[in-house]
């Protein structure tokens, strides 16, 4: 491996270091970002400290995204322009991608948003593709889509109904059928909750860590994977032909995925626990919302992709506070909304400009 990279040229060799590291970063970012997906149900049911609940969260987001078995990577691979992946690798293209991606994740994060990792990776590379046919004199109708990308978005922009529909449905059921057993369930404050209630909450709560390592984890393994590949393809090549995912990049993101939950979940965690409704988060809506979050990631990571599990759990929080019968905040879901349009015409024009840019001063 280091011999290799001694064979690389110094420019390449620095690109390829700088590559790694933002990749890393992305998915860095993408744990403390997304974190708050599982940390507020159990904080806000008061199944867990908020110290244990991101212990909890970390070690199945690791497992998972160990344990993931690459559908998602290679689909994110696909989507990629092919020049991305030829033997003269694109630089400006990486950094464009990934620059654009850290910026806007750590923006809403700061602000409190959840938001799309996928949606906003998704819009970056969309923006590099139209770049590059730029740079190239290939601008035609044809060039500008890559054939998995309608498929993708269509997940991207169905998941967040689906898990808004399902959880208003499965909450509203259990109001229908058990409302007399909900008085624990729906009451804010100290009441002890049952140990069927905390085990089910703590296996919802982990089941949906697991579901977001499988996923997420994997935007960042075959993104580090490509990099790899390109710059070193005698090491990496055969892997990535082979659909195969080294246990070290396995590592190494999960690694990255886990810090990034234990470091950064208070932002969002109170925007998921406190703003979404007119009272805070209950421990039914909590396992309302969770089940079907993680129902549906799954679900998507068996098929190979890449929706957000921020946005079916937002969505969720909402279907299922909707449910309760308790007003929608609706400031919140107007920030909550407008962020979620602009969002991917924001990644694709900053993409665009960055690489076009870079290109110009490259060249």
């Amino acid at each position: 491996m280091i011999a290799a990279l001694l064979e690389l040229s110094s420019s390449d060799r620095s690109w390829l270091i700088l590559g790694v590291l933002l990749c890393l970063l992305f998915e860095l970012i993408n744990g403390f970002h997304d974190s708050a997906n599982t940390i507020a149900p159990l904080i806000y049911s008061r199944v867990l400290t908020p110290l244990a609940a991101v212990i909890w969260s970390s070690v199945w987001n690791l497992v998972g995204a160990i344990a993931s078995s690459g559908a998602v990577a290679f689909g994110i691979v696909a989507l990629l322009p092919p020049t991305a992946a030829g033997q003269s690798p694109d630089w400006w293209a990486v950094a464009a991608l990934l620059l654009v991606a850290i910026a806007w994740n750590w923006v809403t994060w700061w602000r409190g948003i959840p938001l799309s990792s996928s949606q906003t990776l998704i819009g970056a590379l969309i923006g590099v593709h139209w770049g590059q046919l730029w740079s190239e004199q290939a601008w035609t109708w044809q060039a500008l889509t890559v054939p998995p990308l309608p498929a993708t978005v269509e997940a991207l922009l169905l998941s967040p109904l689906l898990g808004f529909a399902l959880a208003y449905g499965l909450l509203s059921l259990v109001r229908s059928r058990l409302q007399s057993r909900l008085d624990q369930l729906e009451a804010p404050g100290e009441q002890p909750l049952s140990w069927r209630v905390r085990g089910s909450l703590l296996l919802a709560s982990a089941g949906m860590s697991l579901s977001h390592g499988t996923n997420d984890g994997q935007k960042g393994m075959g993104l580090l994977l490509l990099i790899l590949a390109t710059a070193l393809p005698d090491r990496f090549a055969t892997a990535l032909d082979q659909h195969y995912l080294p246990l070290g990049i396995k590592a190494i993101v999960a690694l990255s995925l886990a810090i990034g939950t234990l470091i950064g979940w208070q932002r969002i965690t109170h925007t998921l626990g406190e703003a979404m409704g007119d009272r805070p988060l209950t421990t039914a809506q909590a396992l309302s919302a969770s089940t079907v979050t993680t129902a549906t990631i799954l679900t998507a990571s068996a098929w190979g992709l890449p929706i957000s599990t921020t946005q079916v759990l937002t969505a969720g929080i909402a279907g299922s506070t909707l449910a309760t019968q308790t007003a929608l905040n609706r400031q919140t879901i107007r920030r909550l909304l407008w962020t979620w349009l602009i969002t991917l015409p924001i990644a694709i024009g900053s993409a665009l400009l960055l690489y076009s840019l870079g290109r110009a001063i490259g060249a």
